[in-house]
């Protein structure tokens, strides 16, 4: 069967290939500490791992080289067989993990698996319509987050069905908010020029790139008007909100580039575009947060959260400078650089108490109201 033959063929190829990446064994790696780790328990683990799958995928699939595959003459298949076999290096990790688990083992495994082929189906599809590597990325994370949201509130407003465990709500709504994203992401042509194309004049169109930014701006205002001044026992969202917003944008960009940087003379376009690739998300993320604290927003609670926002954003933004630069001077690939730097906002994220922030927050001291029936659900499963 010379069709078969051929497809065991481009396998053995991608897989030697990718074989000689680092960011191929790092993110197997992290995989498998995701799937092996229990910590996170209740109705919030599906979307807390979910979240990670999404993020391992990306990290993963790094800068597909699509162009490259019309040289192997299958241009039709190459391109999904090639994003199969980079997603399947996690994906392995996820089911070594799952078997390192406790004799019970924690739902990670298996909702991480849902994010992590959403992700790659996302990234693959906007890729296809020839939008930047890390553009794709940005937005594959981007849904990741909202489907992370709208799990974490299912959680708390939908009891689980009889069998079903309390975790298993949040990826189920997750899914299904991926899902009606995901259309909406797919009718969209990206490949259009935008206002933005007198910035980028020798590279690809950035419509998506631009949307994304003001999204991330119109997020920070409606969070800074809504947990500062209204609702200040939200406030510490806030600071968690902000640092997604920026990992999203400024990892990829920074990290793969835009799309115009040339591969003869790379270093010093690379560390110009990166530095503008950091701090343009921090900025936009961390004046909401700096004027809300100037104001006195919240009183101490929403002064606080504001100044941690920012505190945060410039950590994030040191943090990612370093890894970006160090590597360029070491003569790294961006990829790696940029599965890197996904690794360590993750280790951030699932060290956080409640994992990403996904958990229902109320002041402290306050006391415990009414409780839905996802909320009882989870708060009895821990």
């Amino acid at each position: 069967m010379p069709a078969l033959d051929e497809s065991l063929r481009l396998a053995r190829l991608f897989v030697r290939t990718d074989a000689r990446r680092p960011a191929s064994w790092l993110m197997l790696l992290v995989a498998v500490l995701v799937a092996a780790d229990a910590s996170h328990a209740g109705a919030t683990s599906g979307t807390v791992a979910l979240g990670a799958g999404a993020v391992l995928a990306v990290g993963a699939i790094g800068n597909l080289p699509l162009r490259s595959c019309a040289a192997l003459g299958t241009a039709s298949r190459a391109p999904l067989m090639w994003l199969v076999e980079r997603a399947a290096w996690p994906a392995v990790g996820l089911v070594l993990g799952a078997a390192l688990a406790p004799p019970c083992p924690a739902p990670p495994a298996l909702a991480a698996a849902i994010g992590l082929a959403a992700a790659a189906a996302t990234c693959f599809a906007v890729r296809r319509r020839g939008v930047p590597a890390a553009d794709a990325a940005s937005l594959t994370l981007v849904m990741a987050g909202i489907a992370g949201a709208a799990g974490a509130i299912g959680a708390a407003q939908i009891a689980a069905p009889e069998g079903m465990p309390a975790w298993g709500v949040a990826p189920v709504v997750a899914t299904a908010a991926w899902i009606v994203a995901g259309l909406v992401a797919a009718g969209i042509d990206w490949r259009r020029r935008a206002a933005d194309a007198w910035l980028h004049d020798s590279g690809p169109p950035r419509t998506l790139r631009l949307c994304l930014t003001a999204v991330a701006m119109a997020s920070a205002l409606a969070a800074m008007i809504g947990w500062l001044f209204l609702d200040p026992s939200r406030a510490s969202l806030l600071p968690l909100l902000s640092a997604g917003w920026f990992v999203a944008l400024a990892v990829p960009e920074a990290a793969l580039g835009d799309g115009a940087i040339n591969p003869g003379g790379w270093r010093r376009p690379r560390v110009r575009q990166s530095l503008g690739a950091i701090v343009t998300p921090a900025a936009i993320l961390g004046w909401p947060a700096f004027v809300a604290a100037a104001l006195g927003a919240g009183g101490m609670a929403g002064i606080r959260a504001a100044a941690v926002t920012v505190v945060v954003l410039a950590i994030a933004a040191a943090v990612l400078a370093v890894i970006v630069w160090s590597f360029t001077a070491a003569g790294a690939t961006a990829e790696t650089a940029h599965a890197v730097a996904l690794s360590v906002a993750l280790a951030a994220a699932l060290a956080l108490p409640g994992g990403f922030g996904l958990v229902a927050t109320r002041p402290a001291g306050a006391a415990v109201g009414p409780q839905t029936p996802g909320i009882a659900a989870g708060d009895a499963a821990q």
